[in-house]
């Protein structure tokens, strides 16, 4: 039996990324580990597999603070809630998020569709070489103030380059019908699964290592 589908629900979702965009929050919280940088970053959208079904903007843009807990990556969105991540072993962080997504409720004789969004982004952050194009061309340590207001408060900053991907996925889960969404019969979905793809750059700063105070290029 196929399902009634009202048209005004026209199975589209919007995107409930945790970790491009920002969950406001209720209370100040100190966040774990030490901070990297933080982040004004611009995403490229290089693919939409699910078509129309998803209103991908491009860019897109925010804020992100990137720390580091003993090796466990945090990812920090305004006030909202903290993403935690991996370390990978080419030193790039790794951070993943899952949601169901409701899209045609059950009837009678059908049992609904259900999606399952899953964004992964990986980074690396590292610090700005001073002697690159853009970069500080007096040649010293990249240092971008005199330690009157650091990034923690009261250290010296350099700058920082943000670069990566976030990959965006919906496959239906395993109890749903979820065959009425695919254009081929109907519906707004260019397929699925399905996935979309921005590449992420961002620039910001950073804390200078503690041991890297007396003026030499830092290194991650």
């Amino acid at each position: 039996m196929r399902p009634l589908i009202h048209a005004a629900a026209a199975q589209k979702v919007v995107l409930l990324t945790a970790l491009v965009l920002a969950v406001a929050g209720c209370e100040p919280r100190d966040n774990p580990g030490e901070t990297i940088g933080v982040f004004q970053v611009t995403g490229s959208l290089d693919e939409n597999g699910c078509g129309a079904a998803v209103p991908a903007l491009d860019p897109i843009n925010f804020e992100v603070e990137v720390r580091d807990d003993y090796g466990r990556g945090i990812w920090v969105r305004g006030d909202g809630p903290i993403q935690t991540g991996v370390q990978l072993p080419d030193g790039a962080y790794r951070f993943r998020y899952g949601a169901t997504v409701p899209v045609i409720p059950a009837q009678p004789g059908y049992r609904g569709c259900n999606l399952q969004q899953v964004e992964l982004i990986e980074v690396h952050v590292t610090p700005v070489d001073p002697l690159a194009p853009g970069g500080d061309a007096d040649g010293g340590s990249g240092e971008v103030n005199d330690g009157d207001a650091g990034t923690d408060g009261g250290v010296p900053e350099r700058a920082m380059e943000l670069s990566g991907i976030s990959e965006i996925q919906y496959t239906p889960t395993s109890t749903s019908d979820c065959s009425p969404l695919p254009v081929v019969n109907g519906g707004p979905w260019a397929a699925l699964p399905c996935t979309l793809r921005y590449t992420l750059f961002g620039t910001g700063t950073g804390p200078v290592p503690g041991d890297d105070l007396d003026g030499g290029t830092p290194a991650l």
